[in-house]
């Protein structure tokens, strides 16, 4: 009967260490650029739904998020921008960095 108690603790354990470990990817997002021209560091730039509707993220630092630059959409760096998601630049789009700084 100890050994089933034992067991049956390390299998809650090991559900729950697998929860907590998924619980930052629950939060996570994907966001896509609303247009070519705009500023890649404006939150504005971004949205939740691929035809620039939806919300906006409320920050570029939440892990796990992933900012989508579209086809056909050239966006450019203006300022110095802490991501500390993915970015992710489809066929067809451009990211212009210039001499600004990412991190």
């Amino acid at each position: 009967m100890k050994n089933f108690f034992t067991l049956t603790v390390q299998i809650c354990l090991f559900a729950l260490f697998l929860m907590i470990g998924g619980m930052s990817s629950l939060y996570a997002a994907t966001y896509y650029s609303r247009a070519t021209g705009l500023n890649a560091n404006a939150l504005t730039t971004w949205t939740v739904n691929a035809d620039g509707t939806g919300a906006n993220p409320s920050n570029f630092t939440t892990a796990g998020d992933v900012f989508v630059i579209q086809n056909g959409h050239a966006l450019t760096l203006n300022n110095t921008w802490s991501l500390t998601g993915n970015l992710t630049i489809n066929n067809g789009g451009t990211f212009t960095t210039g001499s600004q700084n990412t991190t």
